[in-house]
Formats: structure tokens, sequence, C-alpha cells
């Protein structure tokens, strides 16, 4: 067995290849016979490969150039810098809360009864119900999805484009890969959406008890309720202003009034100081009585002219007669022109002297008014000073705790920014609306199988070979014979083995 072992090495090349192609040629048959069970067990391994079909969804995370304003708020608020960690979209498919969600949805799935479960090497077509037949309630069912979504869904980060990543989803069904690519899509983004708004809760929770705290801070100090009468006091001086504007308004107009009333009185003494005579009186109803009488033969003289019928000559007398007395009686009425004005005066006179007792009373009711309004205007001035008083001392006080305040005011400020965020915040996460990659083929191609078939082929008749030889009692070499037999002198021709 040494000797036989000895002829197989060869110091240079270590295998004595040209001894074991000899070896080949002898034992023909076998090594013929080798390769056509490997190349055959080849293609009906190849034949009998499950069909995968495969689908690869991509999905960006969006960088701060293309967000919307609330969503660069929230990555503000959370301390994102504009990238996501590729770690954290990878371990997506291990979240047992992703899976969970995911495995319900497509639980939900109206299709479900027709997805394809069966793992990618699985010799057997068993459907949906044969896998959960056991099951009792709808968690069991759940819980054999939710172990079966990682055999079919990898995430991966593409090596080409940043924030840019793959879903590849594999199965044996082409309906089930398209079902799980939408349940998946959708669930991704939901689950990046519950992400941001758990660490809003997170913020949310974080600043109200930062805002608790400062807020019992204030109390002990009582900064707060300076800060709610300071409040109060600025609400009274604006009505007070009010007031003080409405009592200064109504001032100038009883002082325009008051003015208004002593011009009047003063010109009404100034008209009673004026005199008129007697003969002017008398004169004045002289014209008054020259007046009546012209208006009466106005009206006679106007029926005459304008009665029916045409005017005789005894009418036309008496027309002419009342016309001549008419002109007659104007120009007496021109002769007492002075006395009329005089007249008008002592009239006018009469009336002012009626209204002076009155126009003298609302002079002393606008007096006394004025008097009252200016008086109540220095008490609301007065009360204006003392609350003016009172907000600087308060102002001083929440000055010395300014920055509590600030803090304070700027914590109420985020949280309400934060609130503002969690409620219309969106995903960050961008799918395409197409499969980047469809396709179907089998695990292990043609191109793959025949180059290993035939290397294992190589290497099996080596093996075989080289055992068969070990095994093989028989000479049939001279080559062989001198390594096994070196003691034993070689006296003629060992005839070639066919």
């Amino acid at each position: 067995m040494i000797g036989k072992l000895a002829t197989l090495i060869d110091e240079k090349s270590i295998l004595n290849f040209k001894f074991i192609f000899k070896l080949f040629k002898r034992y023909k048959l076998l090594v013929g016979f080798i390769p056509f069970i490997i190349i055959g067990f080849s293609l009906y391994f190849y034949k009998t490969q499950n069909q995968i079909h495969s689908g690869v969804i991509s999905f960006r995370y969006l960088p701060e150039s293309k967000k919307s304003p609330i969503t660069i708020k929230s990555a503000l608020m959370l301390g994102d810098e504009g990238s996501l960690d590729s770690s954290e979209i990878l371990g997506v498919v291990s979240s047992t809360n992703f899976l969970q969600t995911l495995a319900r949805d497509i639980h939900n799935d109206p299709r479900l009864q027709k997805f394809n479960f069966n793992s990618l090497l699985s010799k057997e077509n068993l459907k949906y119900r044969d896998f959960v037949k056991d099951c009792q309630d709808e968690e069991c069912e759940l819980a054999f999805i939710r172990k079966r979504i990682p055999l079919f869904v990898d995430f991966f980060e593409d090596d080409l484009v940043v924030n840019k990543y793959n879903v590849n989803v594999k199965t044996l069904s082409r309906e089930t890969t398209n079902a799980l690519v939408m349940h998946v899509s959708e669930n991704v983004k939901k689950y990046r959406l519950n992400t941001i708004n758990f660490q809003l809760e997170g913020q949310i929770e974080l600043t109200e008890k930062l805002l608790k705290k400062q807020e019992t801070q204030l109390k002990e100090l009582d900064v707060l309720s300076a800060i709610e009468e300071k409040q109060i006091l600025e609400n009274e001086i604006t009505a007070l202003g009010k007031k003080m504007s409405l009592y200064n308004e109504m001032l100038n107009e009883k002082k325009i009034a008051l003015e208004q009333e002593e011009i009047s009185l003063k010109y009404t003494k100034s008209t009673l100081k004026q005199k008129v005579s007697l003969d002017d009186k008398k004169d004045w109803k002289t014209v008054e009585n020259l007046i009546l009488k012209k208006e009466m033969l106005s009206a006679d003289i106007n029926a005459l002219e304008h009665s029916l019928g045409e005017n005789s000559r005894q009418d036309s007398l008496v027309i002419n007669g009342l016309k001549s007395e008419l002109a007659r009686i104007n120009k007496e009425i021109l002769k007492f022109k002075g006395s009329k004005t005089a007249s008008l005066r002592e009239k006018f006179k009469d009336q002012k002297l009626e209204s002076k007792d009155l126009v003298e009373f609302n002079i002393k009711v606008l007096k006394d008014h004025i008097d009252g309004l200016e008086a109540s205007t220095s008490m609301l001035k007065r009360e204006q000073e003392e609350l003016v008083s009172k907000i600087s001392k308060k102002d001083e006080y929440i000055s010395e705790h300014q920055t509590t305040v600030d803090y304070y005011k700027l914590l109420q400020s985020k949280l309400l920014q934060i609130k503002l965020v969690k409620d219309t915040v969106v995903s960050d996460l961008v799918f395409d609306d197409y499969l980047s990659s469809a396709q179907r083929y089998k695990r292990y191609s043609l191109t793959s199988i025949i180059p290993f078939s035939i290397i294992l082929s190589f290497f099996l008749m080596l093996a075989i070979v080289v055992i068969r030889y070990l095994f093989d009692n028989r000479l049939m070499d001279e080559e062989e014979f001198r390594v096994l037999f070196e003691d034993i002198p070689f006296i003629g021709e060992v005839p070639e083995y066919d």
C-alpha cells in the first residue's frame, strides 16, 4: 500500500499526473460512469429546484433640502442631522413590533389563502391552511406569519445612492411576492412614522417634566402670581385709560358747549343794551297796517282780474282805482323804511330777553359738570399713577427672576411646537411607486451548476481512481513494478495493459 502511494507522488508536482492519467485510462469504464452520474444528478437538481419570484422596491430617506417645513422642524427637534442610520433600517425586519403589524396586515389580506408560505428550499407545496390547521385562534396564525416573514424579506443599503435602501422579497409565488412588497412598503412607512411619533412623545414627556419642575420653582418664588397680578394691573390701567379718554372727550365737549353759551350770553346782553325810540315803534305800527291794507288790495285786484268773463268798463275803473291805491300805499311804506329795522331789533331783543335766563342756567350747569369731570379726571390720574407704581414694583421683582421665567416660557413654546409637529408629522421615507426589479429565477443556475459538477466530477474521479488503484492487486505497468519491487532485477519488457 505504501509502495503504491509512492507511485502516485512526485517530488516536483506533488502528484504524479502522468501515472494518474494512466490510471484514468486503466479504469476508463469507472471514469466514464462518474461524470455521467454527477452531471445527471446536477441536471436533476437544477430541474427540481423551486422557481423563485423576486421583487425589489427602493425607498429613500428625504434629505433636509427636500423635506416639508413640518418634517424639518421634527428633524431639528429630534436631533436628526439629515441622514438615517442604516442599522435602524436594516434592523426593521427583526423588530417584533414591525413584524407583528406586518403579520396582521397580511393576515387581513383577502388573498391570504392563496399566498405561498413555503420556504425557498421546500420540496413540498403546502397551502396556508395546511400550515395553520392546528391553530385554534388568530394569535397562533399571526405567530406563524411573523416567523415566516424574515425568510422572505430582506433589507439592504444601496451601494451607489446615499440614503437609498432596497427591500428584496423572495417567495415561490408571484402574487405572494407582489403582495408582500406592498405590505412591507406600507408598514415600513408606518413603522418610521411610529418611530418619529414615539421620539416626539418622549420629547413631550421630558419637556412636560421640566415644565412641571420649573413651574414648581416659580410657585415657590411666587413669580407666577406676580406675573398674573401684573397682568391684572395692566388690564386695569388699560380700562382706566379708556375711561380717562372718555372723560377727557366729554370734558372737551362741555367746554366747547360752555364757550358757545357764554358767547351767546355776551351777544344777548349786548343786544339788550340797544334801545328803540317810541316814534320808531309808532311808525312800525303804521307800516304794519299799511302792509295789511296792501295785502288786501292785492288780493282784491287779483280776484277781479281773474274773474270769469270779460271785465266791464265799470270793473276796469274799479281795478284801476284799486291799483292806484296800492301804489300810494307802497310809497307810504317806503317812507317808513328805517322804522322796520328798528322794530325787528326790538322783537329780537324781546326774544333774547326771554332766553337770557335759560342761557345763564345752562352756563351754570355746564360749569358744574365741567368741575365734576375735572375732579373725576384728577382722581383717575392718581389711580393711574398708583397702578403704574405697582406695575413697576412687580416688574422689578419679575426682573430678578427673569432667567427662570424665560426658561419657563421657552419650555412652554417648545412643548407647543412639539405637539403641533406630532399632529402634522409625515413619514420621511418615500418609496418608489414601481418595483425596481422583478424577476423569476432558480436558486442555482445552469451556468453555476455545470462548472461545479465538472469540477466535482474530476475530483471524485481522482479519489475513486486512487482508491481503486490502492485496492487493486494487479501489476500492469513497468514503472509501477520498479517502484514496488526495487530489489528485484527487471529482465524483460512488460506488455502494455489494455
